[in-house]
């Protein structure tokens, strides 16, 4: 469960099991001790909780107590899901923020009645969340119980809570016709001209709700300059088209500068493959000069200078134009998940905060708002780790192994798997193994599995030494010494 999620559980003994299930899931083998420091309760508290999460989930998942701690298993996964979700059917808040996204609002009053709280606690309720929606500038307003704030701001949250969050009882889902429908308009309006990385689900998601608060009387305003320009583009005329279609099915249509909106919020989603969108995506947008100088600036002071530097402008300047462009929108348009945030602060220490170092330099020319710079370094640490596994110059890496036949081809096929689209692997045969030949070849790294060939064949090559079967940190050691970071493929 994501943390804007767990943040707005009344309950805390619901919140701290969700923690708890995430623990779990995560190492599938723990200690209670392990647990009750992660989550800093006692070990009593952990073993009651375990034993009501047994008991809740039944035969769908197995809590198996030894000596040493818990084997947690899912037996079956569907039930287990449905099961988990049921853990929040009383939660007020996810029931208030429903009705609020469907418009169907109540005072405060009324609002406790149904829910079976007096009005006191209710309210108590409601300011104990507050600090959450402050997060997006936002605020739960009293009577009639509602969240007030930009509209942009309010969409980003019932996105973000909708879409990206974990599943739950309380999840909205467009109609079922309304995905259909979507999906079959979406076939028809092929050859776009302007890629981008969202999905399809987010996609509609970004329409449903857009038509859900324009149609309760809310309206999101855009830039003159950009929706201008947006308007201009052949994509727009496409997107504008199946808009107007799905309007027609449920009785609604939305006018140019909403499908503008949704449009900006789609095109600014970058990709790292289609160079040719991004070449083009620049040359639409690109209206402030200043982008230029701040990508080739970062691309000069963390890139590799054997890379593509060419192709990594690009695509720089195409990430630091999103970026822009959604400040221009609103600023909230460049908030992260605050779970990624963490995520990436720890798994990619370094880089993260040499982005934020970044960020905060260049902030004042990109015009950035002081709230959401570590979200921005955020995003720029994992779209520069994307483009390193892609762009990242190859490597020419030899392999000398020894072992079983079988052993040795296991090797080679996951040294293919994990490195053979990135690098040239080179693995040595008995004919082909000698010293002049190794000397000959322009070698960046030399992989071997049998010491005695680091004094016999190694010479001036870097090497690793790995295990006779290599473990999972043999891999990762390799990883390292080309530069690329271990957890994309061992996390």
């Amino acid at each position: 469960m994501r943390d804007l999620q767990l943040q707005l559980i009344n309950d805390r003994s619901t919140a701290r099991r969700f923690q708890l299930l995430a623990i779990i899931e995560r190492e599938q083998f723990v200690t209670t001790q392990y647990i009750a420091a992660q989550l800093g309760v006692s070990q009593r508290t952990i073993l009651t909780d375990i034993q009501l999460l047994k008991d809740h989930f039944g035969e769908s998942a197995a809590f198996d107590a030894s000596n040493t701690g818990y084997q947690f298993a899912e037996l079956d996964i569907t039930t287990y899901n449905q099961k988990k979700q049921t853990l929040l059917d009383n939660e007020p808040i996810y029931e208030i923020i429903s009705n609020i996204f469907y418009g169907e609002l109540d005072t405060l009053e009324d609002t406790a009645n149904y829910l079976n709280y007096s009005p006191g606690s209710l309210r108590r309720i409601l300011q104990s969340a507050q600090s959450v929606l402050r997060q997006y500038g936002l605020i739960f307003q009293m009577n009639p119980i509602q969240i007030v704030g930009e509209e942009i701001a309010i969409r980003k949250f019932f996105f973000d809570f909708y879409y990206e969050g974990s599943q739950t009882t309380h999840t909205l889902h467009p109609p079922k016709g309304f995905q259909q429908l979507f999906l079959q308009l979406s076939e028809e309006a092929k050859n776009i001209e302007l890629d981008t990385a969202v999905g399809i689900a987010s996609f509609y998601y970004r329409i449903y709700i857009a038509f859900e608060r324009y149609r309760q009387g809310f309206r999101v305003a855009l830039p003159e300059s950009l929706e201008t320009i947006i308007c201009q583009e052949n994509d727009f005329e496409k997107l504008s088209h199946l808009i107007a279609t799905l309007g027609k099915t449920y009785d609604y249509s939305l006018p140019k500068t909403e499908v503008a909106a949704i449009h900006f919020d789609i095109l600014t989603q970058r990709t790292v493959r289609a160079i040719d969108s991004e070449i083009l995506f620049y040359a639409r947008f690109g209206i402030w000069p200043e982008i230029e100088t701040i990508a080739k600036q970062y691309v000069t002071s963390f890139t590799d200078s054997s890379w593509d530097q060419a192709t990594l402008l690009t695509f720089y300047k195409s990430f630091f134009l999103s970026i822009k462009i959604k400040e221009a929108i609103s600023p909230i348009l460049n908030k992260t998940m605050s779970d990624t945030i963490k995520s990436i602060r720890t798994n990619q220490t370094n880089a993260f905060y040499q982005n934020v170092s970044f960020i905060e330099e260049y902030a004042a020319q990109l015009q950035l708002s002081t709230k959401y710079r570590e979200d921005i370094a955020t995003s720029l640490t994992m779209y520069a780790d994307l483009l390193s596994h892609f762009y990242a110059a190859k490597k020419q890496i030899y392999f000398i192994l020894e072992g079983d036949s079988l052993t040795r081809q296991s090797i080679i096929s996951k040294a293919t798997q994990f490195f053979g689209k990135q690098h040239q692997l080179t693995f040595i045969s008995i004919w082909d193994l000698s010293k002049e030949r190794l000397q000959e070849a322009s070698i960046d790294l030399i992989v071997t599995n049998y010491s005695p060939y680091i004094t016999d064949y190694v010479a001036t090559n870097p090497y690793v030494l790995i295990n006779a079967i290599p473990k999972a940190k043999d891999w990762q050691t390799i990883c390292i010494h080309l530069g690329l970071d271990p957890s994309y493929f061992f996390a």
